[in-house]
């Protein structure tokens, strides 16, 4: 079985830790990070690129650039001599904004069509391309998604990212559905990343709990990327152990 794993995120923070963890396993023949910022990509990945003589490569974030770079890739591999007798495509899908955290009345129409496009016409059609290109192929599939629990509550200023998680979750448990693929929504808890940051500094008046945020950073009751990366990468690039749907990170020591 030739493995390949597609991450979309793969600069920001659980992405880039998981692209780090996954490019260690000998059992991964290929990883594609789809990314905005060729510059961030290769600021981040320079060593692994050098070390990894061609298994890592970088795919362009924009839909049509996505699926022509996925399709010149697969192309190759899959032809003549190439072509592996089994092969396995999963997407773990990282990449979401925050962005506009604002009150619904003050969000200005250009940040909410960035939103939607950024969170929901993207991945939506990333996924159309990677699906459709297994099936072409003869490839399985699996999902990988990074959920999150604001998917199922209404949160003060967060409208926009709470409605774009639910969204996903139903219109993956959708896919999951017709197209009879393992999907697995993850939630990691809170962790350590860029968007933590944007969180602990949106003010109280547009994001009632905020000072809860800013606790868990006093705290140090934030994950890292690094743990939640291992495990995502553990469960369910090497071997799929996902049981439900939705599941969330529990740290080894509050998992019994």
């Amino acid at each position: 079985m030739k493995n390949y794993v597609l991450v979309t995120g793969a600069t920001g923070g659980i992405g880039s830790a998981v692209v780090r963890r996954i490019i260690r396993e000998t059992k991964v023949d290929y990883v594609l990070g789809a990314c905005r910022s060729p510059e961030k990509w290769d600021a981040l990945f320079r060593e692994e690129c050098g070390r990894q003589e061609g298994r890592l490569i970088r795919i362009c974030t924009e839909p049509e650039a996505f699926r022509r770079e996925i399709e010149a890739f697969f192309g190759q591999e899959m032809q003549g001599d190439n072509r592996p007798e089994e092969a396995r495509l999963q997407l773990v899908l990282t990449a979401f904004s925050l962005q506009p955290a604002a009150r619904v009345l003050s969000i200005a129409e250009q940040d909410l069509q960035s939103n939607l496009q950024a969170n929901l016409e993207e991945p939506v059609r990333q996924i159309q391309s990677a699906l459709r290109l297994c099936r072409q192929n003869g490839m399985d599939c699996r999902i990988v998604y990074l959920g999150s629990g604001a998917a199922h509550q209404a949160l003060n200023g967060w409208s926009l990212y709470c409605a774009g998680k639910s969204f996903m979750n139903l219109f993956l448990r959708t896919l999951a559905q017709e197209e009879g693929i393992p999907v697995v929504s993850f939630d990691p808890g809170v962790v350590d990343t860029p968007m933590q940051e944007q969180i602990r500094g949106i003010p109280a008046e547009v994001f009632d709990q905020v000072q809860t945020f800013r606790d868990y950073h006093a705290q140090h009751k934030l994950h890292s990327v690094e743990e939640v990366a291992d495990y995502l990468v553990r469960r369910y690039i090497l071997a799929w152990q996902a049981r439900e749907f939705e599941e969330r990170y529990r740290r080894p020591e509050a998992s019994c």
